[in-house]
């Protein structure tokens, strides 16, 4: 029975369901077993999780339920009255296994004053305020470091205090696996971290502002080359010379031969490094490529002439920058193993040529996402025509913001899209579909009667038998009765 799932089954039930919040927290609900099981995996990081479902509300239950594993002691100290008197059911503390210093600060804060009265203190007051708001932060993260069964992720961006002078810190965050800071992080901390941890396989580097950074880079270095099985590295520098310098070190290190994923964020490279396309090709285990919102991203790909690669690179991620078509083709023609691809909010250029790339070199992509103009829309029939094994396809205007539509907030406006008569484009979609599709999304303002979609639904869930998600966006004239059509036919 569904009700008693062994907690196997439900673990994998959960791990599908661990973007979807509002789902997993509806799976508590089902019965006592299912509560139970469910409660660790909600717990994790619940500061993280308010965040995401834009519920502040939430936020001050969530440190009232913290501050009652306090002992009368701690909480008297710090001058607080508990709001929860009896013991909880669940050990909550013992499940947390991520710190962000910044969150758990901001939920504090949110708890201390959830209206917002800051405006009426003096200068005086509010610091006397985040003083105290800092001293329960230490505290509760010092609960954290003792009692959670593991800690997993760290990040200290935005923090002005040393959280391994707290008890239980060097001992609990030696077994951390994923690591964030800024370049504003406590001095020491990462020399703290580098003696005492060399197996850190996620870290993400953020340094804002310009001017010399040179101590902190060789910090860097150091934590980098500490460590045996670092597999995930971001980097968001925007000094080009402290980007330079950290590249420099990395590329040439032997952490090199086990980095997976690499992210570039907002860096201005240097327009006189002509060997990227090379430094690049040095990480033969690379398989995820992202880039966000960079300049001068550039090289000479004739530089390139290893055979193996970017053979392992399966993944694409290019977000608000236009790439020169001939360093799409140094990675798509390595690409058979390259599965998904993401070309967001950008004019791409030479989209017909990449498009042409995909058909020849990458006959397993199964993912394809790509904001796209008016006149592009008919490069999409000849991708699916040539990559048969397409699973997931999202197209959307690039006159949109992805992140915006992802997770839209509530003032959130779209822009004013240009209509495209789509009837006979419809009609070459639906016969042409590939059979293993699963996921359709449509972001343009597509004119769609309700005639021609439903001959367009009909052709696809005949041709695809596997459908399950078909989203149109902004299309003008849709309502109910399309939608309608859709459900009758998914």
């Amino acid at each position: 029975m569904a009700a008693f799932l062994p907690h196997l089954c439900l673990q994998n039930i959960f791990q599908h369901f661990s973007q979807d919040l509002k789902t997993l927290y509806s799976c508590a609900l089902v019965n006592t077993h299912w509560c139970i099981a469910t409660i660790p995996e909600l717990w994790q990081d619940p500061f993280k999780s308010c965040h995401k479902l834009r519920e502040p509300i939430r936020l001050a239950p969530l440190v009232n339920t913290y501050i009652s594993f306090l002992s009368p002691a701690t909480i008297k100290s710090l001058g607080i009255t508990p709001k929860i008197q009896q013991p909880t059911f669940f050990n909550y503390p013992v499940y947390l296994h991520n710190i962000n210093l910044n969150l758990i600060h901001g939920s504090i804060e949110y708890w201390k004053s959830p209206v917002g009265d800051q405006d009426s203190k003096d200068t005086e007051q509010v610091l006397v305020e985040l003083e105290k708001i800092t001293q329960l932060c230490k505290v509760l993260c010092e609960y954290f470091l003792c009692h959670s069964s593991r800690i997993d992720h760290l990040d200290i961006c935005y923090t002005n205090w040393d959280i391994f002078q707290l008890e239980g810190a060097k001992k609990s965050l030696s077994k951390i696996k994923s690591f964030e800071f800024d370049g504003d992080c406590f001095p020491n901390q990462l020399k703290t971290l580098t003696s005492i941890n060399n197996n850190i396989q996620d870290l993400s580097v953020t340094l804002i502002g310009f001017g010399d950074k040179s101590k902190i880079i060789e910090d860097i270095v150091t934590l980098i080359q500490a460590q045996n099985n670092l597999c995930s590295i971001r980097i968001n520098i925007t000094f080009t010379s402290s980007f330079q310098n950290l590249w420099d070190n990395l590329f040439m290190s032997p952490q090199a031969n086990s980095i997976k994923t690499i992210e570039f964020r907002d860096i201005i490279f240097d327009s006189f490094n002509t060997f990227l396309p090379l430094q690049l090709s040095k990480f033969k285990k690379l398989e995820n490529l992202r880039i966000y919102k960079c300049r001068n991203f550039d090289g000479d790909v004739r530089e390139v002439n290893d055979l193996l690669a970017f053979v392992n690179l399966y993944q694409i991620r290019v977000e608000r920058i236009s790439l020169k078509p001939e360093f799409f083709h140094l990675l798509l023609k390595s690409g058979n193993n390259l599965t998904e691809i993401e070309l967001l909010d950008q004019i791409i250029e030479g989209f017909d040529e990449i498009i042409n790339w995909c058909g020849i070199y990458c006959k397993n992509l199964t993912r394809f996402v790509a904001s796209i103009q008016k006149n592009q829309i008919h490069n999409i029939i000849d991708l699916l025509q040539k990559c048969p094994n397409l699973e997931y396809f999202h197209v959307y205007d690039v006159k949109l913001k992805f992140e915006h539509e992802y997770d839209p907030w509530p003032e959130y406006s779209p822009p004013e899209l240009l209509f495209f008569p789509a009837s006979e484009l419809m009609k070459e979609f639906g016969e042409k579909i590939p059979k293993k599709m699963k996921v359709i999304k449509i972001w343009m303002n597509w004119l769609i009667t309700l005639e021609e979609l439903e001959k367009f639904v009909e052709r696809c869930v005949s041709n695809a038998l596997n459908l399950k998600v078909m989203e149109f966006r902004h299309c003008v004239g849709f309502g109910n009765s399309h939608r309608d059509v859709i459900k009758r036919y998914l």
